[in-house]
């Protein structure tokens, strides 16, 4: 009987300890921002390491590039051939992209262990630009691709090897798409063209597909890059002011923006780590395209939730230190 009244005494100083973690949890939608010092940078993607890749402009010539969390550059990427680079998507051993070469688009892979280069067009015929988009910690990536035919993008991931078209739909049927992100569970995030306006989507690896409903006051939604919990950014038009910045938490989601509307003359949500970390640019007239990396803000806990959680720190201790007591 003993052991059982000490067993429910430790509980309930559990469950103070419990309950003052939980006063201090993050708050989604608010973020400390950190914006980079390198102007005309653009990042696209962030690991879970905080290694960022994305385009920048450098004496008129976009390259890619590889920065820590805080912009700070390790590496530019120029591919072959090219008079553009962008780097779109990165893992611990590629870097993947696009460049703009004399007969078009061309996705790229670079080897980060060897510096090289290697070129990829989306193996159907009359294709006239590759964008790869993503590549996950298995190697598989996705994209899109052109087509002289019907001058509309195709999604595409390659699995295994295994190349398979992926073009989002809605009751009418299929429309220009972009697939941005093939996670390590293989769900899809990206976006498509309904008309003359930008739909978000998100297709998960069972089989289930969101075509994402558009917030009120907005008539376009441009979904980029997921992460491995459905945490996804990109932008959206909000009451005509353009490109806005927003995080959403998974396909059942409300958009939130990161930005107040008008706070930038546009800004992008364009990469999101498994930590909830998110990277993209804003853009002002004068400065030109300004990266950032916003990380969610944990508030400080309140001076009673403090008192709580040490409550049951030392109702923990004291139990501890009378059981000891108690053994002989």
């Amino acid at each position: 009987m003993k052991e059982m009244k000490v067993l429910g005494k430790l509980l309930v100083g559990m469950a103070l300890v419990v309950a003052g973690c939980i006063g201090s949890s993050p708050a989604w939608g608010a973020y400390n921002f950190e914006f980079f010092n390198t102007p005309n940078m653009q990042p696209f993607a962030i690991t879970n390491s905080g290694e960022i890749v994305g385009g920048i402009s450098v004496n008129g010539e976009n390259k890619g590039f590889i920065s820590d969390s805080h912009g700070v550059i390790s590496n530019y990427l120029v591919a072959p051939n090219s008079v553009q680079t962008w780097a779109e998507g990165i893992n611990k051993d590629t870097v993947v992209g696009f460049s703009i070469v004399d007969s078009g688009y061309q996705g790229f892979f670079y080897d980060r262990k060897t510096a090289a280069y290697t070129t990829y067009d989306a193996p159907v015929a009359n294709v006239t630009g590759t964008t790869i988009e993503s590549i996950n910690d298995h190697g598989d990536f996705s994209g899109h691709f052109m087509l002289s035919t019907d001058d509309l993008n195709h999604g595409f991931y390659v699995k295994n090897g295994v190349f398979t078209e992926m073009n989002a739909s809605d009751a009418r049927g299929t429309y220009s798409t972009d697939l941005d992100k093939l996670t390590n569970k293989y769900d899809m995030s990206g976006h498509y063209m309904d008309g003359d306006l930008t739909r978000a989507f998100i297709y998960l690896s069972d089989g289930t597909k969101f075509n994402l409903t558009l917030p009120a006051g907005s008539t376009e939604m441009e979904l980029e890059r997921m992460n491995e919990f459905l945490q996804a950014v990109g932008y959206l038009d909000v009451n005509g002011r353009g490109n806005t910045a927003f995080y959403l938490d998974g396909p059942n989601g409300v958009p939130t923006l990161l930005f107040a509307p008008g706070a930038y003359l546009y800004s992008y949500g364009e990469g999101i780590n498994d930590q909830g970390v998110i990277t993209g640019s804003v853009y002002d007239e004068a400065l030109g395209y300004i990266g950032f990396v916003g990380t969610p803000y944990t508030p400080v806990p309140e001076p009673s939730t403090l008192l709580l959680t040490g409550a049951g720190i030392a109702g923990l201790g004291l139990l501890g230190r009378r059981r000891r007591g108690n053994v002989r």
